[in-house]
């Protein structure tokens, strides 16, 4: 269930990240197949986020109930590694961009301070409780398709916390991934 329609060798090969959260404790791979180019999907990746172009998933869930964009926003193209992309509406925390090489690879990551879920510095010291991820976008081009595979890995301290916090954001993960692959998809294909 955690890799939703990813081949085994998928699952299974070291991804850029992974070495980011050596030590986690929760991971995902989701793959989907796009009929189009990488250049043509990656314009619809730098643009997601809170108050910018959504995540296409459930947009009640992830978006405060705005639609996400059904095309592509010419001023929300520029990103750079350090910028954020917001998880939340109305709020300066988010996904820091860690790596990107255009248009084969977007590595978002987030380290949260529990309590709050304020964010931290990626590279800053670690405090008693946090939550670290890592959030992939790849890109593979193939000559007339491309597949788009997302790992997702976390690590959450204290153990205990881990716990709870898996269990409750695990199986949400998974939904809302499968619904942001086959949303991207759609558009994608449809604005061909």
């Amino acid at each position: 269930m955690l890799d939703w329609r990813a081949t085994h060798k998928e699952r299974r090969e070291k991804l850029p990240g992974d070495e980011l959260v050596p030590d986690s404790r929760g991971s995902s791979t989701h793959a989907i197949t796009i009929q189009a180019k990488a250049l043509e999907i990656w314009p619809w990746l730098v643009q997601m986020g809170c108050d910018r172009a959504g995540f296409y998933s459930y947009d009640r869930l992830d978006n405060a109930g705005r639609p996400s964009s059904e095309c592509i926003v010419p001023e929300l193209q520029r990103i750079t590694v350090g910028d954020i992309l917001p998880s939340r509406p109305g709020s300066p925390n988010g996904f820091e961009i860690l790596r990107m090489e255009p248009p084969r690879m977007l590595l978002l990551g987030a380290y949260l301070q529990i309590p709050g879920f304020s964010n931290l510095s990626w590279n800053g010291p670690r405090p008693r409780g946090y939550i670290r991820s890592t959030w992939l976008f790849l890109l593979r081009e193939n000559p007339n398709e491309t597949r788009l595979v997302v790992r997702a890995r976390a690590i959450v301290r204290p153990w205990w916390l881990g716990i709870i916090v898996n269990s409750v954001m695990s199986p949400a993960h998974v939904v809302m991934q499968r619904k942001q692959l086959l949303n991207l998809r759609r558009r994608v294909e449809t604005k061909l």
